[in-house]
């Protein structure tokens, strides 16, 4: 009789370790598709005085994340984009059609970068694998992360920021709907169409300066030139 019952408890640890060794390569897989991203399709923008629907291009990769926002029509998406914004190290916009977006960038730089909403997939899971497969749910830094039965990241909400980011996924299990919501509104909704996790290169974009203003000096200096 203990023989049975040492053989059935060696076979239920050998179900239990082998279920959590597929959860595990299930999170991992989930969690590896974040570092490296290239995303396309519609981006509907609401907030305050923007309000439009355009092509876009999202990328992220090595802790970098770039979007290109596109004009299209029956012809095409124009080549160069109407709104270029880069997070890294630093943040930067580029903005041909409103140059005041990148005078603002320069002026009122961010104390948190984007990249630190999504977070480091590859340290989540050494760290918080166990307490993510049990929960569903894991709190770092203040960022909160919900996941789904297939442990598919499903938010990702920071209170300080006043921030979150809702993903809703098509049957193939790829990111289908991101919406980005603001003090609770809708502000940023991207419509996905065609998403790649091949290797993805980031093209940085140069820092946001403030315009230097002539010093007194240099008018002088000019004007006695014109002499």
């Amino acid at each position: 009789m203990k023989k049975v019952i040492l053989i059935a408890s060696l076979l239920l640890c050998l179900i239990t370790l082998s279920a959590q060794s597929k959860d595990h390569d299930k999170l991992r897989k989930e969690l590896s598709q974040w570092q490296q991203i290239r995303a396309e399709g519609i981006i509907q923008v609401n907030y305050q005085m923007f309000s439009f629907r355009k092509l876009f291009v999202l990328s992220s990769a090595q802790q970098q994340i770039r979007l290109d926002i596109f004009d299209g029509g029956m012809f095409g998406m124009t080549p160069e984009p109407l709104f270029s914004a880069y997070a890294g190290d630093y943040v930067a916009v580029r903005s041909p059609v409103m140059p005041q977006l990148e005078v603002i960038a320069a002026s009122k730089p961010m104390e948190i970068q984007p990249t630190q909403l999504l977070g480091q997939f590859d340290s989540i899971f050494e760290l918080y694998a166990d307490e993510i497969i049990a929960n569903k749910e894991l709190n770092v830094n203040g960022t909160i992360y919900l996941f789904d039965k297939h442990f598919r990241l499903t938010q990702a909400t920071n209170e300080e920021m006043k921030i979150a980011i809702k993903i809703d996924y098509k049957r193939n299990k790829d990111p289908d709907k991101i919406v980005v919501r603001y003090e609770n509104n809708d502000i940023i909704t991207f419509l996905i169409d065609k998403i790649s996790h091949e290797k993805v290169e980031i093209v940085p974009l140069p820092p946001n300066l403030l315009p230097i203003a002539p010093s007194d000096d240099t008018e002088w200096e000019d004007a006695d030139q014109l002499d």
